[in-house]
């Protein structure tokens, strides 16, 4: 039967029983290409080690059946963990596991969440990958078609995953089973020719800048500035394709050259003493590994587009895995094309260029335009000031703020070249910019750009399932971005309060307390209202020119700019990327670039359009937004670049006012509403209205919390349920990073730069439960120490020293509930400040009865929302807390308009009404302001200080400005765990020292420091119980520590001749003597040791010595500690890098980090 199966005589097999008709397992492989070494099970797996290919690799493959009991999955969880952990090497793990990652994976079930999360904590603490499903998105169908899950796949570790070119899954069709057969292939596949790019890492040859210098300056091409530019890239690119090859070389081949020659003068050095000459070819070799070893990192991080790893240490295998991980997530291996699966190249380039040429084709009809609709003007002067000639700073400036790493365009140029030869090519771009702003024409081909498709979803299958984003050549992007910098200095003027993305003084945030304070007031006062939650098909694609162009021209722009604006979009040609190779260029004729810096603000003009027909209808009386508080504010639009919201009464003729609108807004604009993909959420209105509703717009009912700009809406903020999906990002984000392949120190990195960064947004606008911070800081803990969840590590240090200040003898993580508070702080002073947003408005109507009040906790009204108390609670959790809000903010009086004379702080740490409360009583016009007052002209009293503005300051920054940043040191404890001065020598960044290095001295710093307190204690109980003979102590020392303090465990219990006495009473061990001929023959015995140890850190903590006494103190305790440290430290002190390499010899292998 097997044969059968097989279609072949060459196989074999081994099985596994059924119990009854459910849990048989079968595994049948060929025999010519795979040798089994043997076989195992278990309840519900079954296994086979052997090796496979011609290549001989050891493999291990289980067959797994998981039980539908949760807890037995979770024991075969665990079961197979283990095996994975322990043994290691290539596993592939395949079968049906009866358990889905993600709600998306299922469909017409819900719950289970902690299987999904027992399921991804197994997948991922096993450093297991999971496989693309390619072709469809389920492989489990219930007989009658109510649900659908995916429980059937491939997972497999790194090792094996790196055997194959491009690992993917199909799902075969599927006849009378409720299964679909799933199966793994890779894939070999020309896609054709992928385009050149300059590569980062030859920024480090010494060679490489006088390469280019005299090749840009061989270079003669004439026409015009654009032309010339784009002449000379394209040459000078095929100057480096050459270079590359015959300079720079193969790193690869390199390296493998240099090792074989330090390994060969090293065994001849065993047998023989090395030559002058012998010694120096040693260390040019060491030195060209360690060159090469930093070209690959530099290669493999740019591939990976790791940002926060640019400055950090070399971790190579984890830039690989992340560049093989993101290439295998974009991989367009087959598309569903009507109907039919396409899987050729040729075929799949051809649909991918066919369907994107059709939707960015422009349209030729006249749209209409809104009559009577009045927006915003510039003023002449800011019009003036968008047309004024380039100068070279602003050009400058520009190239600054363009981000390096960024993936180039079809020139292969990203923004580091530039900035590195920036000298070089200045003169060529600065005449550019001068033509540009004469004749503002752009040449043939210079604004190029490709489009790489990125997966809006798990399992793309058709291209509506990936979204385009534009990578723009060098010359162009850098024009766009002056453009945009110019743009930006004149949005506020323009853009209304409803608007609050990419604008400065506005945020994401803003939006999402506005509409939850809206909600809240909605429920509060029972008023019958609905929220719509627009989603725009494709919006920035389908954005119409002439529409832009037409607000452009009520916003009062000149002729000049928006001649630049259109020749900026109107010469755009794109390409397609397929998995790396361009498919045909083809013009566009609608549609904004996103990647290009003008599009966020253009289309924040297109966005404006709607807000002014929904305003237009509101003052016609046709449409009803929501009051809020007593005063008449209207609130009926929130908007974030295309993620809108519109709030309105309940009833007929505004839900009638919503589609009209909004279809007028398409006709015009040619944005679409995707009603599908919509939903509308009703508020104190029956079921049935409510349905009523969504069947008119045809869009879907929602459910209240519901998610706006990644933020719950209208939830209980208190509860541990709101933050579950930053817990899951968190462990997401694990699971593509394993800790494994990371040194400490880039741990160190990740944690400051990413992880902690994690839940910004949520710690931006909620307090986060004590709960929640101690899930999380589990997360990090396990993370920053290297285990996985099933093998976990013993922490070095306190968490508290962890997130302790570098200077303090900390790591710089961020404490979760201090950058919560830091954060929260920001809506203290935003409150003050005067600048008008909306969310300001909504409160000040709703709790302060609409007056200017800075003071956040003067407010009146008793039903104050949850997420607003929690703001204003974290005033009064602290004495630093109120120091840094509470007492931290006072008035800059400038003309005085806006200060209140009496009641605000201006003149010193107390208001007048405080500091004079008779006068105040006695005061006529107590709301009256600064400038209400005056001074003494002749018999008059007046004041004179015209032109000046008022501004609210922060006492705590210099500058006046509230800084997270400030805030968040202004509330770290003054606890100090090292002595400072060590601390910046160890951190001191002129040091060429790697963060390997730099975590190595901060761990033996800290542990030294910490177990030089608790020998004292340790050595002084000892003595106390059983005397002053060392040699009949008990030995119960921990081994792990041991082996981080010392580099590795004493054999006789003791660390380097120090006596550490653990009690065997409290550590459950056996009381034993120790033979005295085990005690070190050194000449300063044990007990000396310790009192030397003692004595010596006694004087680090001295604050009278100098930097350099208190560096030979370092020296003297580490030589204590241990042999060898002294050459370590002696060697950094004075060579720098390549003195710690040289000086570390002594110091063991085990303590790197």
């Amino acid at each position: 039967m097997c044969r059968g199966l097989w279609y072949s005589d060459e196989c074999e097999w081994v099985m596994k029983e059924s119990i009854g008709a459910s849990g048989g397992l079968l595994c049948v492989w060929n025999n010519v290409n795979f040798v089994k070494l043997g076989e195992f099970a278990g309840d519900g797996f079954l296994g086979i080690d052997g090796v496979w290919g011609s290549g001989k690799v050891l493999c291990h493959f289980v067959n797994v059946y998981a039980p539908q009991d949760k807890y037995k999955k979770v024991r075969l969880w665990e079961e197979l963990g283990n095996m994975v952990l322990e043994k290691g090497g290539c596993w592939m793990i395949a079968g049906d596991f009866n358990a889905v990652r993600c709600p998306e994976e299922r469909r017409g079930r819900t719950g289970e969440c902690p299987e999904m999360e027992e399921f991804n904590v197994f997948i991922e603490s096993s450093g297991l990958v999971d496989i693309r499903l390619a072709n469809r998105r389920f492989t489990w169908y219930r007989p009658d078609g109510s649900s659908m899950s995916r429980l059937d796949r491939f997972l497999m570790t790194e090792e094996m995953y790196s055997l194959g070119c491009e690992w993917v899954q199909q799902g075969l069709k599927r006849t009378v089973s409720d299964h679909c057969a799933v199966i793994l292939k890779t894939s070999n596949a020309d896609w054709g020719p992928k385009p050149f790019r300059v590569l980062d890492a030859w920024q480090q040859h010494p060679d490489f800048k006088n390469a280019v210098e005299g090749k840009w300056r061989e270079i003669e091409v004439g026409g015009y500035a654009g032309y010339r530019c784009k002449q000379k890239l394209k040459l000078l690119k095929e100057f480096l394709k050459g270079w590359n090859r015959d300079v720079f070389g193969d790193v690869e081949a390199q390296f493998v050259k240099a090792t074989a020659m330090v390994e060969k003068i090293d065994k001849r050095n065993e047998d023989f003493e090395l030559e002058e000459f012998e010694v120096r070819q040693r260390q040019e070799g060491v030195q060209e590994i360690w060159d090469v070893l930093s070209k690959k990192e530099a290669i493999w991080r740019q591939k990976s587009r790791c940002n926060w790893a640019r400055l950090g240490d070399a971790n190579t295998s984890f830039f690989h895995k992340i560049a093989n991980g993101r290439r295998a997530q974009n991989n367009i291996l087959g598309l569903s094309c009507d109907g039919r699966w396409v899987e050729e190249p040729k075929l799949v380039k051809r649909e991918v260029a066919k369907y994107f040429s059709a939707l960015f084709q422009g349209e030729s009809w006249n749209r209409p335009k809104p009559a009577g609709v009045s927006f915003r003007q510039i003023s002449k002067e800011k019009k003036e000031w968008l047309e004024r000639p380039f100068s070279t700073e602003e050009i400058e400036e520009g190239l600054r703020c363009c981000e390096g790493s960024k993936a180039p365009g079809p020139d292969g140029y990203n923004f580091n070249f530039l900035k590195f030869a920036w000298n070089i090519i200045k003169e060529d771009f600065v005449s550019f910019f001068n033509e540009f702003h004469r004749n503002g024409r752009l040449v043939r081909g210079l604004n190029s750009s490709f489009l790489t498709l990125i997966p809006k979803k798990h399992n793309p299958t058709e291209l509506k399932d990936y979204r385009p984003i534009s990578l723009i050549g060098c010359v162009y992007k850098l024009l766009a971005k002056v453009l945009a910098n110019r743009l930006k200095a004149v949005m506020s003027e323009i853009i209304s309060e409803t608007q609050s993305a990419f604008l400065e003084g506005r945020q994401l945030v803003d939006s999402v307390l506005a509409l939850n304070e809206v909600v809240d007031e909605i429920k509060k006062s029972k008023q019958k209202a609905f929220v719509f939650k627009a989603d725009f098909a494709k919006a920035y694609d389908c954005v119409d020119w002439a529409f832009l162009d037409w607000m452009m021209e009520r916003f009062e722009f000149g002729s000049r700019w928006r001649g630049w604006i259109m020749e900026c979009l109107s010469t755009a040609k794109v390409s397609v990327l397929v998995n790396g190779s361009p498919t045909e260029e083809f013009e566009i004729g609608k549609g904004l670039r996103q990647g290009d810096p003008l599009s966020p603000f253009l289309f924040l003009m297109v966005g404006e359009g709607l807000h002014g027909l929904l305003r237009k209808s509101e003052s016609e009386g046709l449409f009803r937004g929501v009051d809020i508080g007593k005063r008449g504010l209207v609130v009926s639009l929130l908007q974030f670049a295309d993620d809108t919201v519109i709030v309105g009464k309940a009833d007929g003729e505004n839900v009638f006012m919503v589609k009209t609108v909004l279809r007028w807004f398409e006709l015009m604009s040619g944005l679409r509403i995707n009603f599908g993909k919509s939903s509308v959420y009703g508020f104190n209105v029956s079921t049935r209205w409510l349905n009523g509703m969504a069947c008119s717009l045809r869009c879907g009912v929602g459910k209240t919390p519901f998610l706006y700009l990644g933020l719950p809406v209208g939830g209980k903020f208190g509860s541990k349920k709101l933050w579950e999906p930053v817990v899951n990002k968190f462990r997401a984000k694990l699971a593509v990073w394993k800790s494994a392949l990371l040194s400490f120190g880039s741990r160190i990195t990740l944690l400051n730069s990413v992880l902690s960064a994690l839940p910004i947004f949520y710690m931006s606008l909620f307090l986060i439960p004590s709960s929640v911070i101690s899930e999380l800081i589990t997360i990090q803990r396990g993370f920053l120490w290297g285990g996985a969840e099933l093998n976990r590590k013993i922490p070095w240090v306190k968490w508290d020293i962890v997130c302790g200040n570098k200077a303090q003898g900390g790591l710089g993580v961020s404490d979760l509930r201090r950058k919560n508070w830091a954060l929260l702080g920001k809506w203290w002073f935003q409150f003050g400040d005067g600048v008008g947003s909306l969310w300001k408005r909504v409160v000040r109507d709703k709790y302060y009865e609409g007056r200017c009040e800075v003071d956040i906790t003067a407010f009146d009204s008793l039903r104050v929302s949850k997420l607003w108390k929690d703001i204003i609670s974290i005033g009064g959790r602290s004495v630093r807390l109120r120091n840094m809000l509470g007492n931290g903010f006072r008035w800059k009086v400038g003309c005085g308009s806006r200060v209140g004379f009496w009641r605000e702080k201006w003149v010193g740490d107390k208001s007048l009404r405080d500091l004079c409360p008779r006068l105040y009583a006695l005061a006529a016009n107590k709301e009256g302001s600064v400038s209400d007052m005056g001074k003494w002209d002749g018999d008059r009293w007046q004041w004179n200080m015209k032109g000046r503005e008022d501004v609210w300051t922060w006492v705590h920054d210099p500058g006046g400005k509230y800084s997270v940043r400030t805030a968040y040191e202004f509330l770290s404890p003054e606890e100090r765990h090292l002595d400072s001065q060590l601390c910046r020598l160890i951190w001191c960044s002129k040091r060429d020292l790697c963060v390997v290095c730099v975590m190595r001295w901060w761990r033996r710093l800290i542990i030294y420091f910490a177990l030089a307190g608790k020998l004292e204690r340790l050595n002084a109980k000892a003595i106390l119980k059983y005397g002053e003979d060392t040699t009949t102590w008990p030995t119960a020392v921990d081994a792990q520590l041991l082996s981080q303090v010392s580099g590795g465990p004493s054999k006789d219990g003791r660390l380097y001749g120090i006596p550490i006495y653990m009690d065997p009473e409290e550590q459950g061990v056996s009381h034993r003597k120790r033979p005295s001929h085990t005690i070190p023959d050194n000449s300063v015995q044990s007990s000396q040791r310790v009192v030397q140890l003692q004595q010596t850190v006694t004087e680090l903590q001295d604050n009278q010595l100098t930097l350099q006494e208190k560096v030979e103190r370092m020296e003297r305790m580490f030589f204590i500690m241990q042999g060898g440290m002294q050459g370590m430290m002696q060697g950094w002190m004075e060579g720098g890098m390549q003195g710690w390499m040289q000086g570390d010899v002594g110091a063991g292998t085990n303590g790197g980090a």
